[in-house]
């Protein structure tokens, strides 16, 4: 577990925290304005546009930047994802005017909930758990063993703990396996 924070730190280094761009914004140009926009929310997912201005008077914004978020997607998308998104618009706005742009206009925000979305795994569907008790039933049958013994040998402990790319794998194992019992049975 330390060693997954210490890569994920790693490779986030690179990447600068919106507050750090806001930060530098405001120090260049105090008389300077953010302002977001809600663009859309429409079936959980959100829009922001934020436009950065060097002074407070200026007409055409000099920079601005969009970001979208899903309701949920995340678990800071589960009670915050409008602040989330906006957040995201103001950082890439910020970037796009030059601000601590090291390896790219993404945020180190942006770029942690990119890789906890790719981590994130789909629930197992109830269809799954019982296509996997049906066959390992079939598979345990066909070996005179009991079940337990093919969920101890898919390595399955309980099915609330398994994700939905998990239970993929072990109905293809299944699979495999009921095949070759097959042909060492006929």
């Amino acid at each position: 577990m330390a060693q997954q924070k210490n890569n994920r730190e790693s490779a986030l280094r690179d990447y600068v925290e919106v507050n750090v761009r806001v930060e530098k914004f405001w120090e260049k140009y105090p008389n300077g304005r953010i302002q977001t926009e809600l663009v859309s929310w429409e079936n959980g997912v959100i829009v922001m546009k934020a436009n950065v201005y060097k002074d407070i008077n200026d007409q055409i914004p000099s920079a601005n930047g969009f970001a979208y978020e899903k309701e949920g997607s995340t678990f800071i998308n589960k009670t915050s994802a409008l602040e989330n998104c906006e957040t995201s618009a103001v950082g890439r706005a910020l970037a796009l005017l030059g601000f601590e742009i090291k390896k790219s206009i993404a945020s180190r925000e942006e770029v942690e909930n990119a890789k906890l979305q790719q981590r994130e795994d789909p629930q197992i569907a109830p269809e799954q758990i019982g296509e996997i008790k049906t066959k390992a039933l079939q598979f345990a049958q066909a070996r005179n063993q009991p079940p337990e013994k093919v969920y101890e040998a898919l390595k399955i402990k309980s099915f609330e703990e398994l994700t939905g790319k998990q239970a993929e794998a072990a109905i293809k194992k299944l699979d495999k396996w009921i095949k070759t019992a097959e042909k060492q049975g006929a």
